[in-house]
């Protein structure tokens, strides 16, 4: 008597079958390439293994699943990694980013926001040129709506500051368009963020002849520019009161640069361009008072922006003045706490007067 197979068994197996018409063979994960990763050649073969690699993962990249997303970018990271102490090499960095960056920017550009962040990590890992363009088209809020995708990109920026192998020109470039978006950002996290990567620019280790010490320059130059534009919004009132959080951490920031001994030749222009900034955060308090109060959070973050503003503004202005002493004004911290407003008025009156003449002026 012919076996005869169970009839649940015979289900599954035409089953099987039908998908495998319908889908193909599941593909499976290509071998790692971590190995090539520190050749400065690449032949046919080797450059199709990469290219077959980042295929593979780059549309796992793209997974509804979470987990898989994850492995994903940790697959596609992994050979960028530093391996035995050696970076991974310009040239594999650039075959394989010519694999990976049209989907990053497919990804990057479609609905799913978690998804962009995941491209953006990955493209930022690779630190080329290319990939430092693509971070560039999703830092301006003119050109890209989302926060979450504008701050990602200008994390990512900071990233490439030391890299040699990234142009001055093009890193300025960079620089200018980040600044550019920073002056009208509306986000105070990204704002923030954004300064941040200014800093980093300020204190970079690149040497003079790839541009370190004109990249700093060009950097102090663009954070007076971006808390400028900042800061009138807030004194006209066209901001929203949310933005005055990003301006303590960037006033710390300043204030470091400003007390680093390995900036002493930019501590004098720092100083004079800064404070006249500094002093005019008086006026953003009193004209923003009722809205910064009816929100707890902002109404606790108001006294530790005044300490930090007064603090810095008084060490400034002793190296700066240093024959002269700075006015004699009240706590602004507690000023605020009591809601006095005039004493406010006072010391913003006080310094203004200071501020506004030589040698600031």
């Amino acid at each position: 008597m012919a076996y005869e197979m169970p009839i649940r068994l015979r289900h599954l197996l035409v089953l099987i079958a039908t998908i495998t018409v319908w889908h193909g063979p599941a593909m499976a994960a290509p071998e790692s390439i971590e190995r090539l990763s520190t050749a400065t050649s690449l032949n046919d073969s080797q450059i199709a293994q990469i290219n077959e690699y980042a295929t593979y993962w780059v549309e796992q990249l793209g997974n509804k699943d979470s987990e898989t997303v994850r492995e994903a970018r940790n697959k596609l990271t992994r050979p960028l990694r530093v391996i035995s102490g050696r970076p991974a090499s310009l040239m594999f960095r650039t075959t394989y980013g010519k694999a990976l960056i049209p989907k990053l920017r497919e990804i990057i550009n479609g609905d799913s926001r978690y998804h962009a962040v995941n491209a953006i990590q990955v493209a930022t890992a690779l630190s080329t040129p290319s990939a430092l363009s693509l971070l560039e088209e999703h830092i301006h809020i003119d050109d890209e709506s989302r926060p979450e995708i504008r701050l990602w990109s200008v994390i990512g920026v900071s990233r490439f500051i030391n890299d040699e192998t990234i142009r001055f020109d093009k890193l300025r470039g960079i620089l200018r368009t980040l600044a550019g978006s920073a002056q009208v950002e509306t986000n105070p996290l990204v704002l923030q963020r954004a300064m941040e990567t200014l800093n980093q620019a300020v204190l970079n280790g690149r040497p003079k002849n790839l541009g370190g010490e004109e990249l700093r320059a060009t950097a102090i130059q663009f954070e007076m520019e971006v808390l400028d534009e900042q800061i009138k919004s807030l004194e006209e009132g066209k901001a929203a009161s949310m933005m005055v959080k990003a301006l303590q951490p960037s006033l710390i920031l300043i204030r470091n640069q400003y007390i680093d001994p390995n900036l002493q030749q930019q501590q004098r222009a720092i100083g004079l361009q800064s404070a006249p900034l500094m002093g005019r955060v008086y006026k953003v308090i009193i004209v923003n008072n009722d809205k910064l109060r009816a929100d707890p959070e902002l109404s606790r973050s108001v006294p530790m922006l005044i300490n930090s503003m007064e603090n810095t503004l008084k060490l400034i202005d002793s190296n700066i003045r240093s024959s002269q002493t700075s006015p004699d004004t009240t706590d602004g911290g507690v000023s605020w706490s009591k809601g006095d407003l005039s004493a406010l008025e006072r010391s913003q009156d006080r310094w203004k007067s200071i501020l506004t003449a030589a040698p600031y002026k």
